[in-house]
């Protein structure tokens, strides 16, 4: 990474800074009689995935009406309420319960005085327990894309926190996983970027993509609290 003074990092969220507990997804296909696979092809298919981040499906019950649509078979109420409340109590816990390496690392880039952002493709689920998350207190800008109605790569999300952070792309790092070509547009927007693996890794094929658009890779938040030591 060059020597350009940093003075804001800004942050993916899944698979970044919070694990979004899929192990606990059988709490929302269970009670509809759904495989996993079939869970996830209704759920996560592409026109409902992104109308789901920029906004269109604005509500968690707008997204899991769309998602009930798709199936074959009807949806009682009592299975629709027990689906949605399993989503509900999955989100909270990935929120809340936050590694503390994570934890650790954030408060001391804040205590170094940098500035600290968040640019998360989201829905409206995913931050409904974003003021109760112990990660909020060091962040003084959080941007959810369906909020904003962008989503990462577009070069228009990462220059609003940037614009929010009161920085310039030359003084900002990007830290994700590198989904959704996060990292890619970090970098056609001008920020330095950091890949990280500590939560999550792909596949090589994906890897050997990311990795053509990191400054930087890490394994830890040790190490991303170590480069800004040395910097």
């Amino acid at each position: 990474m060059s020597e350009d003074k940093i003075k804001a990092v800004c942050f993916d969220m899944f698979w970044t800074l919070v694990d979004p507990r899929t192990e606990l997804e059988h709490f929302e296909y269970a009670p509809l009689c759904l495989t996993p696979e079939e869970w996830g092809r209704a759920n996560w298919n592409d026109k409902t995935g992104k109308q789901r981040g920029n906004g269109k499906l604005g509500t968690p019950e707008a997204i899991m009406d769309r998602v009930f649509a798709s199936l074959p078979q009807s949806i009682t109420p009592g299975m629709r309420e027990r689906a949605i409340e399993g989503k509900k109590n999955r989100m909270r816990k990935a929120l809340t319960e936050i590694d503390a390496e994570i934890l650790n690392c954030l408060k001391e880039l804040k205590e170094r005085g940098l500035k600290i952002g968040l640019i998360s493709n989201a829905d409206a689920f995913d931050d409904m327990y974003w003021n109760e998350s112990p990660l909020k207190q060091y962040f003084d800008d959080a941007i959810f894309s369906y909020r904003v109605r962008l989503l990462k790569p577009d070069r228009r999300i990462y220059r609003l926190s940037l614009k929010n952070l009161g920085v310039t792309a030359k003084e900002a790092v990007f830290v994700g996983d590198g989904g959704s070509d996060e990292l890619h547009g970090a970098k056609r927007t001008g920020m330095k970027t950091v890949w990280t693996e500590y939560l999550h890794k792909w596949d090589e094929n994906t890897r050997v993509n990311i990795e053509k658009y990191a400054d930087l890779r890490i394994d830890s938040f040790k190490e991303l609290a170590e480069y800004f030591r040395k910097n």
